[in-house]
């Protein structure tokens, strides 16, 4: 099945999305010499230690349509902050999900630009490509973060269950918001994964398209 094009701008009405590039990758590195960014945008343990080695990360990943990586801009064509989306799995369902993490210049923040920047690209995701949910990973003590996803739409599980990350105990706890597509979508997407893991892939293709 083709992947569609990331496009080079997404509007946001507020502000915009900037896809990544060797001209605007700068920024990443200006936003992680904050305290709050470095802590609430979670990374692995070797681009946590090398924000250098992060931005090339980023970069290859976007040229090779792997992640979806943005720089936010305001409407005065200022970079105002950093948004991404990776494929990965839901660890409380095993299904395919959408990982979102954003961050804000501090000199930008409470502007409305976080709200424009998650929902535009949430949108995009949930309404071009097969996986069906959007994932924010929040911790408790990031209430302008929880206030985000709310009004984008995001829910917490049922069960409201939170979780605890040994490799990352400074954040505390933390919870799994979730914005699902509803409709026709959905169902042809839970039997494209039931015909793979049947391992019937021209009917999981088929029902993916």
């Amino acid at each position: 099945m083709p992947t569609p094009d990331f496009p080079k701008l997404i509007d946001c009405g507020a502000c915009s999305l900037h896809i990544v590039t060797p001209n605007n990758v700068w920024f990443i590195e200006e936003l992680f010499r904050f305290a709050d960014v470095r802590k609430f945008y979670v990374l692995r343990s070797d681009h946590a230690a090398n924000i250098k080695l992060f931005c090339q990360y980023v970069l290859s990943a976007t040229s090779q349509k792997y992640t979806l990586n943005y720089i936010i801009y305001n409407n005065y064509g200022e970079e105002a902050g950093f948004i991404s989306a990776e494929p990965t799995m839901n660890p409380m369902t095993n299904m395919p999900t959408w990982n979102m993490g954003y961050a804000v210049h501090p000199t930008h923040r409470q502007r409305g630009y976080a709200t424009c920047a998650v929902n535009a690209l949430t949108n995009f995701l949930l309404q071009n490509f097969s996986l069906q949910n959007v994932m924010l990973d929040i911790c408790e003590e990031n209430h302008h973060s929880i206030k985000v996803a709310q009004k984008c739409g995001f829910r917490k599980p049922n069960d409201g269950m939170r979780y605890f990350d040994m490799q990352n105990p400074e954040l505390g706890m933390r919870m799994r918001w979730f914005k699902q597509l509803a409709g026709e979508r959905t169902s042809y997407f839970n039997l494209a994964v039931q015909y793979y893991r049947q391992k019937a892939y021209a009917q999981s293709v088929e029902a993916f398209k």
